[in-house]
């Protein structure tokens, strides 16, 4: 018995080792095959058109006149297989052998369309003046996106042109701006007004109406006061006309305006739903609750206003000089700007007006006192800041002390009038103690009907 299975183990082995043989060429042809290096542009796709071809191929025979051997080689394939990108890149390369021997001056700009993907590879010879960095800033600031766009042409055409000007020894173009003036509007910036706008109606929508009457004026005489409006007692969950107000509506509120950004999220920018999701359920409140006391907050409707005033001189500004609208984030920090500044011209003036008000003769003295100070250090920072790095330090520092002194000067009140005020209450209290001590009469005094009256 122990000879047929000894038979059948040998048969197993022998029959695994023949698929095993059988299998590799079939994975030696599973890779994609390399096409035939007959020209600077290889395309057996015929997905370039000839004009581009023709373009590209004289642009690398000139480049290779020009620097001697130089050598950039442009391959559009349908789909690498299963091998990666990269591995299908190498192996072109190894097997064209692009570039001169022993100086390896050829770049491969290879092009797989059905997977859209693109790569570009240099030799030795030119990874200095064509870096991993380089090559990345080439594929995602100006192939890519033409070929998003769906110019594969020109994607191609750009990119092969830049790749000549580092071979040639130029710089590349700087890389686009990083000011924040150039964020446009954008589909983030579309959902997150939209759905703003929208809970600041649906909170205008629900807000009670304003309780005090508009004041009255005769005919040709003068305005009568405002009066306040009687309203009778409201049990405190009743809301506008008696009904009781439920607290859950407010929130009820919120989720819809959120599930409607939510779902105009997913149409624009499918991606983006979880954090815009997360983003509208600090935007909506604060939204909703502007439109509620729209009709309520005279503060508020000026604050809204003045931010719509600042959003259009800012997009009019922005549109003239730069021909870009700004987005969201721009017209925030402008109001976070603009308020900044505001509060620090503000408290200044209030603080100088704050002690007039209760002395000029004291506003007076600390104004002097100031500009004789500021002035001496004014002085000896001109006197002392010879260098251009140390004079800006000490006048910056000097500046924010100004600032600050002239707060702290002008806010410390004077002690004198707490003084005169106990002194006036004692002597009050001392006469009225002394005529309590007397008998209640009156002195003979007379009125001429003069007074003020009112009623709540």
């Amino acid at each position: 018995m122990a000879r047929p299975q000894r038979l059948h183990r040998h048969l197993l082995a022998s029959l695994w080792c023949a698929l095993l043989l059988c299998a590799m060429p079939v994975m030696a042809f599973a890779q994609a095959p390399v096409p035939t290096l007959d020209s600077p542009v290889v395309d057996p796709t015929g997905v370039l058109s000839a004009s581009t071809t023709d373009r590209l191929q004289q642009q690398s025979r000139a480049l290779f006149e020009r620097s001697g051997g130089a050598q950039l080689q442009v391959l559009v394939v349908g789909s690498t297989g299963e091998e990666s990108i990269e591995s299908y890149a190498q192996r072109v390369y190894d097997q064209w052998q692009l570039g001169r021997k022993g100086v390896d001056d050829g770049v491969l700009l290879l092009l797989a369309v059905q997977d859209r993907h693109v790569r570009i590879q240099p030799g030795y010879g030119l990874e200095g003046a064509i870096p991993d960095a380089y090559a990345k800033r080439i594929i995602e600031e100006t192939i890519l996106p033409r070929f998003r766009d769906g110019d594969i042409d020109q994607g191609v055409i750009d990119g092969s042109a830049q790749l000549v000007q580092l071979i040639d020894g130029e710089p590349l173009p700087p890389p686009p701006s990083n000011n924040p003036l150039d964020v446009a509007w954008g589909n983030f910036d579309t959902v997150v007004s939209s759905t703003a706008l929208l809970a600041f109606f649906v909170g205008l929508w629900r807000s009670p109406r304003m309780m005090d009457p508009l004041p009255l004026r005769r005919p040709g005489g003068p305005r009568k006061k405002r009066r306040k409006a009687v309203v009778p007692p409201v049990d405190a969950q009743a809301g506008e006309g008696g009904k009781v107000r439920r607290w859950w509506r407010a929130p009820l509120e919120w989720l819809g305006v959120i599930i409607a950004g939510i779902v105009l999220t997913a149409v624009i920018q499918p991606r983006a739903v979880i954090g815009m999701g997360m983003l509208l359920t600090l935007v909506v409140p604060i939204a909703w609750g502007c439109g509620r006391c729209w009709r309520r907050s005279r503060s508020t409707r000026r604050t809204l206003c003045a931010m719509l005033a600042i959003s259009a001189v800012l997009a009019l500004t922005l549109q003239l000089t730069r021909d870009v609208f700004p987005g969201l984030i721009i017209h925030v920090a402008a109001y976070v700007a603009l308020a900044v500044l505001a509060f620090l011209v503000t408290l200044p003036c209030i603080v100088a007006r704050d002690c007039w008000q209760r002395s000029r003769v004291d506003f007076a003295v600390r104004l002097l006192v100031y500009l004789i100070v500021a002035g001496l250090a004014a002085l000896w920072i001109a006197d002392n800041a010879r260098d251009s790095d140390a004079g800006t330090v000490l006048w910056s520092v000097a500046g924010f002390a100004a600032y600050v002194g002239w707060i702290l000067l002008m806010a410390q009140s004077g002690g004198g009038g707490g003084g005169g005020s106990a002194g006036g209450s004692s002597r009050s209290s001392s006469s009225s103690s002394s005529s309590s001590s007397s008998s209640w009469s009156g002195g003979g005094g007379r009125s001429g009907g003069g007074g003020a009256s009112g009623s709540w």
